[in-house]
């Protein structure tokens, strides 16, 4: 049963449709990077302004590669080491990227979530997800399905509930599009330490 749901969301994803899904942080709003009739539903169902960028799920480093660019050897080293997991890095994005998804920012924020579902949506659909949270913007975090609005459940296509449920704590995100890397939210995934190392 589960693998049929996850193909529905998948072929839902691949014909411009939004889904909720559950990563391993938190419920997220999901749809096809380049959709803009999907992506700019989330910001409608959501309230989010357009001036707001959307973070961005992938299954692995490959799928990340084509839309990032820079100097991409810490990444590199990161994501060998926490991905999939709770680490967001930020890079300067590729043309691929579409404006409409990072508010016309020249960067873009990346994760390989550690979850069955998301991942299987990326692979499955070929292309990159949004990984932005199903709650309304200025909201806390969806971290259960009640604590969705019901003004989010019912504008979207369908509601994957697949196990696990996520764990509630946020990503670290590291901004590597600069000379040095900065750390912007210390998460899951305590960095300081690493960074030393490297």
């Amino acid at each position: 049963m589960q693998d049929k749901e996850l193909k529905e969301a998948s072929n839902i994803i691949t014909n411009d449709g939004v889904i909720i899904t559950p990563t391993d942080t938190l419920y997220g709003l999901a749809a096809n990077i380049f959709s803009s009739e999907g992506v700019n539903r989330i910001f409608d169902i959501k309230d989010r302004d357009r001036k707001m960028a959307l973070p961005i799920l992938v299954s692995n480093w490959e799928q990340c590669l084509p839309l990032v660019t820079g100097d991409l050897e810490l990444g590199f080293q990161l994501q060998q080491k926490f991905w999939p997991g709770a680490l967001t890095m930020i890079f300067k994005k590729t043309s691929r990227v579409p404006d409409y998804l990072t508010a016309g920012k020249d960067t873009v924020a990346v994760r390989m979530p550690n979850h069955s579902a998301p991942l299987f949506l990326c692979q499955n659909s070929e292309s990159p997800i949004t990984g932005t949270s199903a709650n309304l913007s200025g909201d806390p975090d969806a971290l259960r399905l009640s604590d969705i609005p019901e003004s989010i459940l019912s504008n979207v296509d369908k509601v994957l509930n697949t196990r696990p449920v996520p764990q509630g704590v946020p990503s670290t995100i590291i901004d590597l599009s600069g000379t040095t890397p900065i750390i912007l939210r210390q998460g899951a995934i305590y960095l300081d330490e690493v960074l030393k190392e490297v």
